[in-house]
């Protein structure tokens, strides 16, 4: 891989799908233009049409809860038929899981300990552009109990991804706001703030050196990420040999695998020379003095 010079443009890569609006959500809204108009009505009828809007009203919920079922049940299985294509086209390999053992490598994952039956499922990894990657669906169950005391199970996932590089990295962590509380269980320091007033207000940022979190977050690194600040809600961390990121959601397609490839390597390209150098410099350091 060629590294680029500390004047090098902004990378330009393929922008992560929108989200758009889900046919479910639209008969949703549908439904909810037809009741409401009947409830009107109703308030001023015999108690019979009442009660036949009312029975109406719960059919139409049961259908609406249905229906929801139907629509995540099909996502989910559109996303995990298209995900083996999506590796075999880039020569990356795909395992679909569960597995148990993958969470545990990567110690930084929340309730490793005290979460049931945390596991790894639809596990893609490989090379990309000359850096060895990993990404999959971290899930995790928690025990609970209810207003009555009855024990019930909670399932959480959200999207993992790994992506080493090749010099040590200093602990840092940026975080949007929706993941601002796994940000906090990272580390126990104060925010750093940075000369961008918008930047601040959208990220929050972490690290064990002051000086490190403002070589890998210059003005060019904070635009990058500004500009893709709608399509990834989770957190950035480097630490070790790695850059990781952590979804608050499980990414939804093959798309977003392949925009958040390019994302991370957007990142890599963005870190100046001089840090690299300077990292492996360290490194050869202490290898010479071990």
């Amino acid at each position: 891989m060629t590294w680029p010079s500390d004047d090098i443009e902004k990378p330009l890569y393929p922008r992560f799908p929108r989200r758009g609006s889900h046919p479910f959500l639209a008969f949703a809204l549908f439904a909810l233009g037809l009741t409401c108009p009947a409830f009107a009505y109703a308030s001023w009828t015999s108690d019979d049409v009442k009660g036949l809007l009312g029975l109406g009203a719960i059919a139409m919920g049961f259908l609406l809860v249905l229906l929801w079922a139907a629509s995540i049940a099909e996502a989910e299985r559109k996303r995990v038929a298209e995900l083996p294509e999506f590796a075999q086209e880039f020569g990356f390999q795909y395992v679909e899981g569960p597995e148990y053992e993958i969470p545990h490598e990567f110690p930084f994952l929340p309730h490793l300990d005290d979460g049931i039956r945390v596991r790894a499922e639809n596990i893609i990894y490989g090379q990309f552009e000359d850096h060895w990657f990993i990404a999959f669906d971290y899930l995790y169950e928690t025990m609970h109990k209810d207003k009555d005391g009855k024990i019930y199970f909670r399932t959480t996932s959200f999207g993992v991804f790994v992506f080493e590089l090749d010099f040590p990295c200093y602990p840092l962590a940026i975080s949007s706001e929706a993941s601002r509380g796994f940000l906090e269980r990272l580390f126990d320091s104060d925010d750093i703030d940075f000369e961008s007033v918008e930047f601040n207000r959208r990220f929050y940022v972490r690290s064990s050196d002051r000086k490190w979190a403002y070589d890998i977050i210059h003005p060019r690194m904070m635009e990058f990420l500004l500009e893709y600040y709608r399509d990834w809600m989770g957190t950035i961390i480097l630490s070790g040999n790695q850059i990781r990121i952590i979804n608050t959601n499980r990414l939804r397609c093959a798309t977003e695998y392949k925009a958040l490839l390019y994302f991370t390597l957007g990142i890599v390209q963005l870190i100046p020379n001089y840090v690299r150098q300077q990292q492996l410099a360290l490194l050869e350091d202490s290898a010479s003095d071990g």
